[in-house]
């Protein structure tokens, strides 16, 4: 071998090294982030109570500035290993160039368009380095993510034990340590989905099912934000429809019943208050659609720039407010071509292999559903960093042989083993 090779393989394992390093930086410097609000103004925030270096409570995010030039370059250098990928990377380009046309239209500043881009490109960019140096190098993806994955299971401990409650829906919660109360949720499900994957691998079906079910009764009970608890329970639903023929029979019943039972619910609860259980969204989306009325051709196809989606309703008076719908608010923003090539980008990460697998399109319409339901994952890229990299995770070991031994997980509940079925 040349010497030229081992230096190339070396500048690979460095950028990555160096990644996971950042990555790991962010989460344990993420508590800083966490906000005081309005109803718990007389406590002490964390940035203050526990920092007694003075970090920059922004140093979290500014970590990203370092990160995406690191994973642009990787991906630069070894654009030839992106089957499958490219497709993907298409698509984050494109939607970059849109936003150039968005900040000419608009006026506004280009970064400030980009923004949106570049908080959801960044975990599916970290998503494609650890394909290709999986594909590439065999990089053990199982050690990385069940590192990252007890990590925050430490981190979350720390912060329950030692941080103040969280505030949401008029009363408390428990304490958060990842950036914020939506952030920590979503984070928290890509652990459990990277958990219960391993466990899956290992045919452990009934320590997957007892997993995810303590998983949905832990958010539930301890934070009760129901964009997560409704991403848990599409994969869940995923997973159990690949565990076993019952469970398939099962849910593609509930697909059907489902929707008949909310007509039913509604007919027979006409004075059920839909605004107020949803916090307000069908106030906000009346008023987003007297907006879209006054669009002309130019405004959806670029949008009206960064911003333009913050209003105040009737029911958030105190303050604006976006659309608690990242479709509705990139369609607002940033045009109608966007929130396509959005959905494009998506759709992208189950068609990279010839027969899409359950599990990924599980974790692909539980992402989506948190866009749909509030702001979702989509601008939270410390969440989608966990989430993206259990995606890897999947994708890269369909199956229990072509994983490596190293980075054993010993949380076992039952060896009971069920009859499989194919993805």
């Amino acid at each position: 071998m040349s010497e030229s090779r081992p230096k190339i393989i070396r500048i690979d394992h460095t950028l990555v090294k160096t990644l996971v390093v950042l990555l790991v930086l962010k989460l344990v410097f993420s508590y800083l982030l966490v906000e005081v609000g309005w109803w718990q103004r007389h406590l002490t925030p964390n940035d203050i109570k526990f920092n007694p270096l003075g970090i920059p409570k922004e140093i979290g995010r500014n970590l990203e500035y370092l990160m995406l030039p690191l994973m642009l370059l990787y991906l630069a250098k070894n654009l030839k290993y992106a089957r499958g990928l490219l497709l993907s990377l298409g698509l984050i380009l494109a939607m970059l160039l849109l936003n150039l046309a968005t900040s000419f239209y608009t006026g506004k500043g280009i970064l400030d368009s980009m923004e949106y881009t570049l908080k959801l490109a960044a975990p599916v960019l970290f998503f494609c380095v650890l394909m290709i140096q999986h594909r590439k190098h065999g990089f053990n993806l199982k050690a990385l993510l069940l590192g990252l994955c007890w990590l925050c299971v430490l981190l979350t401990l720390i912060g329950i034990l030692l941080f103040d409650p969280s505030y949401n829906h008029w009363r408390n919660w428990l304490p958060v340590y990842f950036t914020g109360l939506h952030t920590h949720n979503y984070l928290l499900v890509g652990v459990f989905i990277g958990f219960s994957y391993w466990l899956y691998l290992k045919r452990q079906y009934l320590s997957v099912i007892a997993l995810l079910t303590g998983g949905f009764l832990f958010l539930n009970f301890g934070y009760q934000i129901r964009s997560a608890l409704v991403f848990l329970l599409v994969f869940m639903g995923a997973m159990l429809f690949s565990i076993h023929k019952t469970f398939q029979r099962l849910i593609l019943r509930l697909v059907i019943l489902i929707p008949f039972g909310l007509l039913a619910f509604v007919t027979l609860s006409p004075s059920f208050d839909w605004n107020k259980y949803s916090s307000g969204r069908i106030t906000m989306y009346e008023e987003k659609y007297e907006m879209l009325q006054d669009y002309t051709v130019a405004d959806f196809a670029f949008g009206k720039g960064k911003g333009a989606d913050f209003i105040t309703t009737r029911d958030w008076w105190y303050d604006e407010k976006n659309s608690h719908n990242d479709l509705l608010t990139f369609l607002v923003e940033n045009g109608l071509p966007y929130t396509l090539l959005f959905l494009g980008l998506l759709l992208s990460l189950v068609v990279q292999q010839r027969r899409p697998r359950m599990l990924v399109i599980g974790v692909v319409l539980g992402y989506l559903a948190t866009s749909l339901l509030s702001n979702g994952i989509t601008l939270r890229p410390l969440a989608g960093y966990i989430v993206f990299a259990a995606l890897a995770f999947i994708q890269a070991y369909p199956t229990l042989e072509t994983v490596p031994k190293s980075g054993r997980i010993r949380f076992v509940i039952s060896k009971r083993k069920l009859s499989p079925s194919n993805e």
